[in-house]
């Protein structure tokens, strides 16, 4: 069942009638350097009976923290909440989706001002980001908490607290971007060593921006996604990159777009968070004046909504809690095989 009145719903609801309808799990991470060849076996899917199996019973108790979800009494929800501040509104939503058993999706908004100090006018600050956790079961969970946890604690810390004391972000001579980077690298190192303890590989996307003044920083890592809608063409672009085998082999012109939508290997990622120490998040800078929302995703939202229909609902609706829900709604509606998280943020 999907919405006819969205353009494109119906073509990619077609496109997804050949693929298994069982739990999706995220695929093991590959390696960074692959060439670009066929798949091979080790990049194949676990056999799906086996990928829905629930893990052995594990003790996460040291790691003191709880899944992020939007709730309401308890229960997953599809009422955004919504937050406002100076001239940026934004809302989230997260859903289980309609296959899934429980959600391994987390994600945070933070918004405040920077008081005026002297020669600095008052600063808008804002912190968005969505990590989309693999392991399975307990293991994403955790995986995807520790993400949004970790990161957005050190954000705070490094941006926000410090310019409340009148400091710079950072080392001496590092930009935003470059900050942001390492802070996720830090990240990356409490996933690794926290899944160490546990015993067991765990992994998760991050997509974060912040906005300070004026201006975006993004990092990146995964196949979670950030879109902005242009100010002056109303087009929907994504900003991100996403760091899966099949967008590379579409970009290496081995793959179509549709042929990718259709792969088995479309969930297997060659970067993200928990996997090695050495990793690097991608990173981006531009002005907010660029855009009229800005859209952070997991991929349970654009597997099941191409572009076309995600461009249409913005659009439509203008408004950023309408938006999360029509997107979440349309989402499920149109097979709902992942769990899915939506930021909007209307600049």
């Amino acid at each position: 069942m999907f919405n006819k009145d969205i353009p494109g719903s119906g073509e990619k609801k077609k496109s997804k009638s050949s693929r298994s309808k069982t739990r999706k799990e995220k695929a093991p991470v590959v390696t960074e350097n692959l060439p670009v060849v066929a798949p091979t076996e080790e990049l194949t899917r676990p056999d799906p009976d086996m990928a829905t199996q629930p893990l052995s019973s594990m003790d996460f108790s040291q790691l003191e923290v709880k899944p992020i979800d939007v709730t309401v009494n308890g229960t997953s929800s599809l009422i955004p909440q919504k937050v406002k501040c100076q001239q940026i509104e934004a809302a989230f939503a997260s859903h289980v989706g309609m296959i899934r058993d429980n959600n391994e999706d987390s994600l945070t908004v933070f918004m405040g001002t920077i008081p005026r100090s002297e020669n600095v006018p008052e600063q808008l600050f804002g912190f968005f980001a969505v990590a989309d956790g693999m392991g399975g079961h307990e293991n994403g969970e955790v995986a995807s908490n520790i993400a949004i946890r970790t990161t957005s604690k050190n954000v705070v810390n490094e941006f926000y607290l410090r310019a409340l004391s009148g400091l710079k972000p950072g080392s001496t001579g590092e930009t935003p971007g470059e900050i942001l980077v390492r802070l996720i690298e830090n990240t990356n190192q409490l996933i690794i060593e926290q899944g160490q303890e546990a015993r067991h590989n765990m992994g998760t996307t991050l997509t974060c921006i912040i906005i300070l003044g004026s201006m975006a920083y993004v990092g990146h890592i995964g196949d979670s996604r950030l879109y902005g809608v242009n100010k002056e063409t109303r087009q929907l672009q994504q900003i991100t990159k996403d760091h899966s085998l099949v967008a590379r082999l579409v970009e290496a012109g081995a793959l179509t777009a549709q042929e990718a939508l259709d792969s088995p290997q479309r969930s297997v990622l060659y970067r993200s968070l928990g996997q090695r120490l050495e990793m690097s998040a991608d990173t981006d800078f531009f002005r907010i004046s660029e855009y009229t929302h800005l859209v952070l995703c997991s991929d349970g939202l654009w597997d099941m909504l191409p572009d076309m229909s995600i461009s249409y609902i913005i659009n439509k609706y203008d408004e950023p809690a309408t938006i999360c829900q029509e997107l979440i709604n349309s989402a499920n509606s149109a097979g709902g095989e992942d769990n899915v998280s939506v930021i909007v943020i209307k600049l």
